[in-house]
C-alpha cells in the first residue's frame, strides 16, 4: 500500500508571516482530495486506495507540490512510501532544486 507522510514546518510558517499553518495544511490536503487521495490513517499520513490508480495519482500530488510556492520551503517531513520502498522527497526536490 502507498503512503505519503507530509510535515510542515511550523516555525518557518510562522516566521514568513505569508500563511498560516492552517492555511498550508489545508491546501495540501485539498491537493491530495482533487489528485484522487481521500483517506489519511491514524497517524496522518495520506493512504492509497488500494487499486492500480494509486501509483499515479500519488505521483500528480508530487508534482503539483513540487511546484508550489508555498510548499517546498515550509516542508519539513515529505516522504513517500511504496511497499518496501522509501523516498524522501523534500530531501530529494530540495537538493535537485537547490532550494536546501
Amino acid at each position: 500500500m502507498m503512503k505519503m507522510e507530509v510535515q510542515m514546518d511550523e516555525k518557518k510558517i510562522k516566521q514568513s508571516g505569508a500563511y498560516s499553518v492552517e492555511q498550508i495544511n489545508t491546501m495540501v490536503s485539498e491537493v491530495a482530495k482533487k489528485k484522487g487521495i481521500t483517506k489519511k490513517n491514524e497517524s496522518g499520513l495520506f493512504i492509497g486506495n488500494g487499486d492500480d490508480k494509486d501509483f499515479s495519482n500519488f505521483g500528480r500530488i508530487v508534482l503539483y507540490l513540487v511546484d508550489q510556492e508555498w510548499f517546498l520551503p515550509f516542508v519539513k517531513t515529505w516522504v513517500l512510501y511504496a511497499d518496501e520502498e522509501t523516498d524522501d522527497m523534500a530531501a530529494y526536490f530540495k537538493k535537485r532544486l537547490g532550494k536546501a
